[in-house]
């Protein structure tokens, strides 16, 4: 049997001739072993360990116009002689703009990983000015997908993985802009913009 009808048996409930193995193995680590961290390094991984490619950085998408005035821009801010990088990273709404930061490379042997040390959305009037910008955007959905990359993928694996896709969920959307534990507090004190935002992230979700 191949890596792909093994797992496949396994999923179906099947017996397969032998265990298959599918690990997750991250971006991370890939570029810890070839220096890369695409989703063709991720499949290389999974050929030297023997495993079946599952999941990993395979990227597909809805297509929407984004309207005037809303971006997400970043840039960097400093790079640092140990190798640390911060980075600003900007939410422009045509009504205001919020600015965070970004940290990566402070982990000399895992410089991919990266951390938000001030996040750009703080204030109930940042939600409302985000979530009139994201409603916009929701309603600009052009009707394209875009699943180029998944079916590159498929042609490249053949036999040896399963590609797929992830979608991330409303609620790491917005906690991603907040931070955690603000986010947390303002499901307790804002609940009713909170479900409008739920409810705008799960609409540009759908189209997915």
């Amino acid at each position: 049997m191949t890596q792909k009808q093994r797992f496949l048996a396994a999923v179906k409930g099947e017996q397969p001739d032998i265990v298959p193995v599918a690990p997750l193995v991250h971006s991370r680590f890939a570029h810890t072993t070839l220096g890369r961290t695409d989703w063709q390094a991720v499949f290389e991984v999974h050929q030297r360990i023997g495993s079946c490619h599952h999941r990993g950085p395979i990227g597909c998408s809805a297509g929407f116009r984004s309207p005037e005035g809303y971006s997400e821009p970043a840039r960097e801010l400093e790079r640092a002689p140990d190798g640390r990088v911060t980075s600003e990273w900007k939410i422009v709404t045509p009504k205001r703009t919020m600015v965070g930061e970004r940290v990566s490379g402070f982990i000399p042997h895992d410089p991919v990983i990266s951390t938000t040390t001030d996040y750009p959305i703080k204030t109930e009037e940042d939600w409302r000015a985000f979530l009139e910008a994201r409603q916009l955007l929701a309603n600009g959905f052009t009707g394209e997908y875009h699943y180029g990359t998944v079916a590159e993928a498929v042609e490249l694996m053949g036999e040896d993985g399963m590609p797929s896709c992830g979608l991330g969920p409303a609620y790491t959307s917005l906690a991603s802009r907040r931070g955690m534990q603000g986010f947390m507090t303002d499901l307790l004190d804002y609940p009713d913009l909170m479900e409008e935002l739920f409810e705008v992230e799960r609409r540009m979700m759908e189209k997915h």
